[in-house]
């Protein structure tokens, strides 16, 4: 009776010590799916520039240098203060808030396509520019209504 005691509380010892080592990996496992998980959901510069016909897309009657003027400008008074340009290949790239944003403006009769595509930085990005309200800036400065409207997240 005394051994089989000892046996169990051996067994028992054992048992503790081996759950230890394996829930330490279980949480470092655990930690490091989670981790990857939440880096693959992440946006890049890339990503954006190469999903131009998801972006929002509208025709403005004005020309195609004077509408990429007008992007910059909206870009600028809503809080962007670094803006890759690429004139002459069409298209601008910045960050706003949480996301990379990508503005193309093509010829379109006498006109312009302007296309704006965004995308958060991250999955749990809060924040995130609103392309539609980039497109209300834009009609607004065409218009000669002065100055664009703020983004806010209320809109």
């Amino acid at each position: 009776m005394v051994a089989n005691s000892m046996v169990v509380r051996i067994l028992q010892r054992d048992r503790a010590e081996w759950r230890r080592p394996v829930k330490k990996l279980a949480v470092l496992v655990g930690s490091a799916l989670v981790a990857a998980s939440l880096l693959a959901g992440c946006a890049t510069a890339q990503d954006v520039l190469t999903s131009k016909e998801e972006g929002t897309a509208v025709v403005y009657a004005v020309a195609p240098s004077r509408a990429f003027d007008i992007a910059v400008q909206v870009l600028r008074e809503d809080g962007v203060t670094l803006i890759e340009q690429h004139r002459s290949e069409g298209y601008m790239l910045t960050t706003f808030d949480a996301s990379f944003v990508a503005v193309w403006v093509d010829a379109d009769q006498g006109g312009s396509l302007v296309t704006v595509r965004s995308k958060r930085l991250t999955p749990l990005s809060i924040l995130g520019f609103l392309e539609s309200t980039f497109h209300d800036d834009f009609r607004r400065v065409v218009e000669g209504k002065g100055r664009p409207a703020v983004m806010t997240l209320a809109e």
